[in-house]
């Protein structure tokens, strides 16, 4: 038995900026619709919708209680969180265990095929793709309503009302979702066993998070502090205050121009090659040997891991 499903969200977060550990267990985000079809002795059963408010779908409460049944979804990562902290605690959905998960999307990627599951479909020459309506409602309905200047300045609450039209809009999109995943693990399977075991691995790894030192941690920062002190200081001795950052660009360019070493830049190329010219002052030469090990982006992962690929 298995139970392909898709879960359709809101939040007044964005998914793709947050990513979907803490989009799962914000108190804005909820569910608009589920669509699911239970798959028996490779019979597909029909394709339905649950929204918030309905009996909970004995469809899966009879995949639940089949305890060698599999659920399937696209991106299971995604699906399994909001599985797991909001359908199970809010609306009684049965727990499902880990063991039990596949991710059809992660079958897709290990056959060198495109991420996204209408890609995918269409790589593949399956029957059935998305709707342009039906990925319009998805981005309507993923957030609140946009408030107006008057709602921001009175802090008024966010509205995640859905119009009855474009929520329907919505569900046919959730059902087709369903379908095409099917057709796409029909043409090409699931993960075999040996791979379904390192995605477990993986996610498991993932769910963990990574284990860091504080200490060393806390310590890295201290000695980043200092020798950016002493970097800045030695620049700012070294150029009587004309520069004091080796973030400067424009003025250490001006400076080095001002002793007869003119370079177009301070490209770490650039300014390695500068350093290798015979007849550079002795200024010159400490000033980009101070830009040089201070323009690296490697100490400020201790603080910003995300400012380094800004």
């Amino acid at each position: 038995m298995r139970l392909f499903f898709d879960i359709e969200t809101f939040s007044a977060i964005d998914l793709t900026k947050v990513g979907s550990w803490l989009y799962a267990r914000h108190p804005t985000t909820d569910i608009r619709c589920v669509s699911y079809c239970l798959v028996t002795d490779g019979v597909r059963g029909s394709i339905e919708t649950w929204m918030p408010g309905q009996l909970l779908p004995q469809a899966v409460l009879r995949f639940a209680a089949a305890t060698n049944a599999e659920a399937i979804a696209f991106n299971n990562a995604f699906d399994r969180q909001i599985w797991e902290q909001i359908l199970t605690p809010r609306y009684g959905w049965p727990t499902i265990p880990f063991e039990r998960h596949r991710c059809a999307q992660a079958a897709v990627l290990m056959r060198a095929l495109p991420a996204s599951l209408d890609a995918a479909a269409a790589a593949l020459k399956t029957k059935t793709r998305k709707s342009a309506e039906g990925a319009a409602a998805m981005k309507r309905l993923a957030g609140p309503r946009r408030q107006s200047a008057k709602e921001r300045k009175t802090g008024a609450p966010l509205d995640f009302s859905a119009p009855p039209e474009l929520l329907a809009v919505l569900a046919e999109r959730n059902r087709t979702d369903v379908l095409m995943m099917m057709e796409v693990v029909d043409r090409i399977g699931l993960l075999p066993a040996s791979e379904q075991s390192l995605w477990q691995l993986d996610q498991r790894i993932n769910g963990r998070g990574m284990h860091i030192d504080v200490g060393l941690l806390e310590a890295g920062l201290c000695i980043s502090e200092e020798a950016r002190h002493e970097l800045h200081g030695e620049i700012a001795e070294l150029t009587e205050g004309a520069v004091t950052t080796p973030a400067q660009t424009q003025r250490i360019l001006k400076w080095l121009t001002e002793r007869g070493c003119q370079i177009s830049n301070l490209r770490k190329s650039t300014v390695a090659d500068a350093l290798l010219e015979p007849g550079l002052s002795a200024p010159a030469r400490r000033l980009l040997e101070l830009r040089q090990s201070g323009a690296g982006a490697a100490a400020l992962k201790f603080q910003n891991p995300a400012a380094v690929d800004q």
